[in-house]
């Protein structure tokens, strides 16, 4: 079995149960096994296959610090009995890649068209006509269609993320956002937890933020969100895509957009961290290695390892 020809070298693999992934430095290859297309063995003669599966690879950073920088930690880790399979905690962070780099996409699509834009009106202004007359000003094409689909993933991402938390602790269901997750950690009523629940907390805010703006938009009333193209002030000057919800300042949609996805990856990192160490069952004094921006792969840019302490006492 071999990859394309030209698509450069193998940077990485991880296993998601019925199927392996297998990255270079700008793709993702998805193969499954003759056993996962003919789980009843009714097919001698059943293949293996092979597929291009995305166009981000191990140097995207939601690929390398969601899903590839946390396997090792869960493979390494010694976890107690009543965490679930390590396989089962994998492909939920597999789910949670996946959501992401829907938004990723979409906020990569966006930001061309906005730089587009942006460059055409530095080099050739804005037709007016008649000294008043502001002649097809441009617009980002289908700008709420692109909007929904992020807000609907980041959403989604926030989710998934949160259902990691069953996967490590004895909770009774799947929250599905920070507040609620908060809440059912917290009845536990286990003193080990204190660390995990004031990481939480300190995410709390934007996640409840990028909630409401899906759900505002999903869901209008007295509030709902505006998704605002490219328009002309009082002033006379042009407004970049901004977003908001009613009542609330209106934001930059591209920054808030990159923000989003820096948000979701540290959300998801520092809570399968947290959900680790309040899960083991071990003496052995693991600890969390931060690597510097400076000693990051650009071809794997993993910003932690979980490691041991072998110094001596």
């Amino acid at each position: 079995m071999s990859i394309p020809e030209g698509a450069g070298d193998i940077t990485a693999m991880c296993s998601c149960g019925d199927f392996l992934e297998i990255y270079t430095e700008h793709a993702t290859y998805r193969v499954r096994s003759p056993e996962s297309i003919d789980p009843g063995l009714t097919n001698p003669n059943a293949p293996w296959v092979s597929a291009k599966a995305s166009d981000f690879g191990s140097s995207s950073k939601i690929v390398a610090r969601v899903l590839l920088q946390g396997e090792p930690m869960i493979k390494s880790a010694s976890l107690s009995d009543h965490v679930a399979d390590k396989e089962d905690i994998i492909r939920q962070l597999h789910s949670c890649k996946e959501a992401l780099l829907a938004c990723e996409k979409v906020r990569l699509r966006v930001s061309g068209e906005i730089e587009r834009i942006i460059n055409k009106m530095s080099i050739n202004g804005v037709e007016v006509e008649h000294g008043r007359h502001i002649k097809a000003l441009p617009q980002v094409p289908n700008l709420d269609d692109d909007a929904s689909t992020f807000l609907i993933n980041i959403k989604r991402t926030i989710a998934c993320i949160c259902h990691l938390a069953p996967l490590f602790l004895p909770l009774p269901k799947r929250d599905n956002n920070l507040d609620h997750l908060k809440k059912s950690i917290g009845k536990l009523s286990n003193e080990r937890h204190s660390t995990l629940l004031a990481a939480i907390d300190q995410f709390c805010p934007g996640s409840k933020h990028l909630i409401e703006l899906r759900n505002y938009q999903e869901h209008p009333g007295e509030l709902r969100t505006h998704v605002n193209n490219f328009s002309i002030t009082a002033n006379n000057e042009i407004s970049y895509p901004v977003w908001f919800v009613s009542g609330k300042p209106p934001e930059p949609i591209l920054a808030s957009m990159n923000a989003a996805v820096d948000f979701a990856i540290s959300l998801c990192e520092t809570l399968l961290v947290h959900l680790i160490f309040a899960a083991m069952e071990t003496k052995i004094p693991y600890f969390v290695q931060e690597i510097p921006d400076e000693d990051m792969e650009s071809k794997l840019p993993i910003k932690y390892r979980l490691s041991i302490e072998i110094s001596e006492r």
